[in-house]
């Protein structure tokens, strides 16, 4: 009992001990919230992402049959047939995707010539049927939502429709397609539902002379996904128009296929692959986590890389630990001189200091996990009161696609910061503490 008492003692009238602990519970505060806080951001990166990707994407391919000739890639309809054998997959759309430039008249050619801006001319042109995308895609539901730079299609159940009136008189009757064009390309255009608009691309066939493909669109809205690169740079039309505009030779450049909720995406993939070898169908098939392997990769490594960095700060902070018993050991050698006289063992002496150690580290590291888990629940409130304090915004809605910053707590974590922090301050805790348990009693009774 008396180690404990001279433990608590000691702590209690050393005011650098205090420091420490300080310093101990920031930096586990700071490593909870701020990779609480990452892995929110990972999940709200992934979810977006997810949105606006089927479950599985397959890929017809062109390949060579023989030395000579050169195989087209599977139609859409022996794909899909092929497909729905398998078991785990629901409904399959296909997509014509076609790269191209966007003209806006009296527009374009300011943003062509300005090297800041003149990406914004290059989209993605992804050709859909609305009625199949149903079973395979979240395209309908980002019909009915509301944008927040354009306007929503007159008639979410036939997107790629027009009010006549909205179209200026001379297209009226030229029978043009319809585009929906991404919510932030829409905006930065200052697009107008009716407004006529270009698109360029090039055709498949190589070889010879390449002459460039164009068709005018009518606009019949914005469609806002969310993720703000694609919202930047894709547009929507019916697919035969799609067809026609490109004028492709295969029936789809990429299929999105949805899978029955629960299915393992991987397993399901290789079934296919093979399902699609078993016939002859040259088809790439991949998972929406493939194809954005390296985008997701990114955010996950810079939440490892914060992590990483957090904990050399914890790890400074339990070194401090060590400093403060070393001080103490030196201040407390006449009282370890007097313990050792009235019988107090080696093994006595080193559990008092490490003691010390665990007192000071489980005290600062629970306030530091509470108070972690605190900060990164309040996240949006801190965020609030930093602006109107100091008028300075950690986080601005309008860079990011989600409103609030998100939060995501483990509690595996939270306990394995806890624990691997007190094991720090214990191994630190250790050195001081044995040159305490082996000093010699004569000479610390003679110290002065």
């Amino acid at each position: 009992m008396y180690r404990l008492f001279l433990a608590l003692r000691y702590i209690w009238s050393r005011p650098i001990s205090w420091v420490s602990m300080v310093g101990i519970w920031l930096s586990v505060m700071a490593l909870i919230a701020t990779i609480a806080i990452m892995s929110g951001f990972l999940r709200e990166t992934r979810a977006m992402i997810r949105g606006t990707t089927s479950d599985l994407i397959l890929t017809p391919r062109a390949g060579l049959a023989g030395r000579a000739f050169l195989r087209p890639a599977p139609p859409f309809a022996a794909i899909k047939e092929a497909a729905l054998e398998v078991a785990g997959v629901r409904g399959l759309s296909p997509h014509l995707v076609r790269p191209a430039l966007i003209r806006v008249p009296d527009f374009s050619s300011e943003v062509m010539g300005n090297r800041k801006y003149a990406e914004m001319n290059f989209v993605q042109v992804v050709g859909l049927d609305p009625l199949q995308e149903q079973d395979a895609t979240d395209f309908n539901s980002y019909v009915r939502k509301a944008p927040q730079n354009g306007d929503p299609p007159a008639d979410p159940a036939c997107p790629f429709s027009v009010d006549s009136r909205l179209v200026p008189r001379e297209y009226r009757n030229a029978d043009l397609p319809v585009v929906l064009v991404g919510d932030e390309l829409f905006g930065f255009y200052e697009l107008e539902k009716g407004q006529v608009i270009s698109l360029v691309t090039l055709p498949e066939a190589s070889g010879g002379e390449i002459k460039p493909l164009s068709q005018r669109f009518i606009v019949g809205g914005s469609l806002r996904t969310g993720h703000y690169q694609h919202d930047r740079t894709t547009v929507y039309v019916e697919l035969q128009a799609a067809r026609e505009f490109a004028e492709a030779e295969g029936d789809a450049s990429e299929i999105c296929l949805a899978a029955e909720p629960g299915a393992d995406l991987e397993e399901l993939r290789d079934r296919l692959a093979r399902r699609f070898g078993e016939e002859g169908l040259n088809v790439g098939v991949e998972t929406w986590m493939d194809r954005n392997a390296k985008f997701l990769g990114a955010v996950e490594n810079e939440r490892s890389i914060l992590g990483v960095l957090l904990f050399f700060f914890v790890l400074v902070a339990c070194f401090n630990v060590f400093a403060t018993l070393t001080i103490m050991v030196s201040d407390k050698t006449k009282d370890i001189g007097v313990l050792n006289a009235m019988g107090a063992t080696a093994r006595g002496l080193l559990e008092i200091f490490v003691g010390c150690g665990v007192i000071m580290t489980l005290l600062s590291a629970t306030l530091g996990c509470v108070s972690g888990v605190l900060v990164a629940l309040n996240i949006n409130h801190v965020n609030d009161g930093l602006e109107w304090l100091f008028g300075v915004r950690i986080f601005r809605a309008d860079i990011y696609t989600f409103s609030e910053i998100p939060v995501e707590i483990s509690a595996w974590f939270v306990a394995i910061v806890f624990l691997a922090t007190l094991v720090l301050a214990i191994v630190f805790a250790l050195v001081p503490a044995l040159r305490a348990a082996r000093m010699d009693p004569v000479r610390a009774l003679r110290y002065e």
